[in-house]
């Protein structure tokens, strides 16, 4: 068995699920920072507080609102308005952007970021941060027993929250106007009513299991812990290796999020750039991610470049996206101006039927591709080096 699929199993066999916050996720950190000690000059398991549960409780709250905001159109249409323009603009700040605007109103629970350092033989010019999140996620339960159809019902239950506002705005524009369209109205209104139970879908949006997240993200893990073991085997010349292990990524980007801003200001004297690996399934569905729409990202175009590049030397077929929902952790990077890029190896196109549900385990593991992954990250970061 190849070393990226061995970590995987051994992970999985002896930290289990890993959910954010867990027993779990705390020994898988355990289970790397055993593996960075063998080859790194300096390692740490950094804790920190985050409000890990908000992301997705949060939803609970938005549900409720959208459906009194349905409801309260037939005493105060203008209430109605501002309720659900002010429950559209949390939910896209909260929930769509990653902004954790509500998190005050949710406990703080503990997490974990892991990292490893390698020195290079003579003077720092630059560094490469290689990464992956440790924490996998509770099954949605939607998405595994409807697949794409799931999918589409979450990506509707979003859309009507979003869109009520735009309806109540429409309706008071012509009532202000003088038009008559109250019958359009009424049935405008109909047709959200008719179509708001799929955001029940958002209400119990999480199952009972917590999934092994042997591809996410456990598949980005031991690919950049083995990038950085193989680097330290023969150092660099001028370039820093960081292997870091982010926790909770699937409550909301927060073991990333607070490494980045904790560490800012080294990231940016050592020159930093972030090489974020993220779900890597199978070598037909890898993809240098350009765009984050949801967080309003995107990344660099010299990283990108080369990025591919070295894709096309290692026989990967150079696919760019633009990821249609969701964030991953090179974000909080972008955000402070650190230069970073993300790599998946999932669809995107598509909802696959191993993300997010219990189809997610080790079976699944192609170990050619990460091992081959692993290569093509060795290959790029002497290639950097070498530029220095």
């Amino acid at each position: 068995m190849k070393a990226e699929a061995a970590f995987i199993q051994k992970v999985i066999q002896e930290a289990g699920p890993r959910r954010a916050g867990s027993q779990g996720e705390s020994k898988g950190h355990d289970l790397l920072l055993t593996e960075l000690s063998g080859f790194c000059d300096s390692i740490r398991k950094e804790s920190f507080f985050a409000a890990l549960t908000s992301k997705f409780i949060s939803l609970k709250i938005f549900v409720s609102l959208h459906w009194i905001g349905l409801a309260l159109f037939w005493v105060n249409p203008v209430y109605a308005l501002i309720l659900s323009a002010v429950n559209a603009t949390l939910f896209f700040l909260h929930f769509i952007s990653y902004r954790h605007v509500l998190d005050f109103l949710f406990p703080k629970i503990e997490s974990w970021n892991t990292e490893g350092v390698i020195e290079p033989l003579e003077e720092v010019k630059s560094t490469l941060v290689f990464a992956g999140h440790m924490d996998s996620t509770a099954e949605f339960q939607w998405w595994y027993r409807f697949k794409n159809l799931g999918g589409k019902m979450t990506v509707g239950s979003g859309s009507l929250i979003m869109l009520l506002p735009v309806l109540y705005l429409l309706i008071s524009v012509q009532s202000w106007l003088g038009l008559d369209w109250e019958m359009a109205s009424i049935i405008g209104w109909g047709i959200f009513a008719v179509l708001s139970p799929i955001t029940m879908v958002f209400f119990f949006l999480h199952g009972k299991i917590v999934v092994d997240g042997a591809i996410d993200n456990l598949s980005g893990i031991a690919v950049a812990l083995q990038t950085a073991k193989q680097l330290a085997e023969n150092r660099l010349k001028h370039t820093r290796i960081r292997m870091v292990g982010f926790g909770s990524e699937e409550t909301g980007l927060r073991g990333s999020t607070v490494f980045a801003h904790a560490h800012e200001a080294a990231l940016k004297k050592e020159n930093a750039h972030l090489i974020n690996i993220d779900t890597i399934l199978s070598p037909e569905h890898l993809h240098i991610v350009k765009i984050e729409p949801s967080a309003q990202v995107s990344y660099s175009p010299e990283l990108i470049e080369k990025m591919g590049h070295t894709f096309s030397q290692q026989g990967f077929p150079v696919q760019t996206a633009i990821l249609p929902i969701g964030a991953t952790d090179g974000v909080p990077f972008r955000r402070l101006k650190i230069p970073a890029v993300s790599i998946v190896g999932i669809p995107v196109d598509s909802l696959h039927p191993v993300y997010h549900t219990r189809e997610d385990n080790f079976s699944k593991v192609d170990e050619d591709c990460l091992a081959d992954l692993t290569t093509a990250l060795v290959r790029f970061a002497r290639e950097w080096d070498a530029q220095a």
